[in-house]
């Protein structure tokens, strides 16, 4: 497995300067040598533009009246593209912050071994696009979930699985184009095939892709996925929501 290097280009963006500092200490005790810190979002967000970092520690609480949020919205907006991991007071996290797929979340405050932790998801997560890549396109690396069905075997890419619908002992995907497709897996087997970092089991019976999630509907206990036009209302259970949201 490939390591990173000691000049991983690292940013750390937090209002707080203690666990800033700590952090950046951790990290300077792991041998990375290129961690720089901001305290705002605005000189965050222009340090991202001009640094091109390879990893975002970022905090969720920033002045300005703005926030982690914003950033991350930011990062989407501009086709951004780096490893965001996710400081925060809180150990549960809202589905609006779920649905950008950071790499990792880390509760304050922040040890050593939370540190490895996250840098090892980071290894597994470039590891796993480098395994990806096309023989026709040796310059791209693609993600692909290959799923298996009775003597099938199907390949997807991430964004194509919208939700997955538990059916019995088989599955329902229900794919980007309004198409749905059952294979004869069941839901928990399936749930082994998808990248943690994009899917959540949100009910007994059903998965959701984060990147989708619209909203949740507290009163009601309803996911609203929207995708492609279209909105579609996923039925969650408590056990699993109050997992993900604070």
């Amino acid at each position: 497995m490939e390591k990173l290097s000691d000049n991983t280009n690292i940013l750390i963006i937090e209002a707080e300067q203690t666990p800033a500092f700590r952090l950046r200490e951790l990290l300077f005790e792991l041998n990375f040598k290129n961690v720089n810190i901001f305290f705002d979002m605005k000189s965050g967000m222009e340090a991202i533009r001009i640094l091109t970092p390879d990893i975002v520690f970022l905090g969720l609480t920033l002045n300005e009246n703005l926030n982690g949020i914003d950033i991350l919205k930011l990062l989407e907006l501009h086709q951004i593209h780096t490893h965001v991991i996710i400081v925060s007071d809180h150990n549960q996290f809202s589905a609006e912050v779920l649905r950008f797929s950071p790499v990792d979340f880390l509760r304050k405050p922040v040890t050593m071994k939370d540190i490895r932790t996250s840098i090892r998801k980071v290894e597994n997560h470039l590891n796993l696009h480098k395994s990806s890549i096309s023989e026709n396109n040796p310059q791209k690396s693609i993600e692909i979930i290959q799923i298996q069905s009775n003597q099938e075997v199907n390949f997807f890419m991430p964004d194509e699985l919208i939700y997955m619908e538990a059916d019995g002992s088989y599955s329902v995907l229900h794919l980007y184009k309004g198409k749905q497709e059952t294979i004869s897996q069941n839901l928990g087997k399936l749930s082994e095939r998808l990248p943690a970092h994009q899917f959540i089991r949100v009910s007994r019976k059903h998965i959701v892709n984060m990147k989708y999630i619209k909203k949740y509907s507290k009163k009601d206990q309803q996911l609203f996925i929207e995708y492609n036009g279209s909105i579609a209302k996923i039925p969650s259970s408590k056990k699993y929501m109050q997992k993900i949201l604070y």
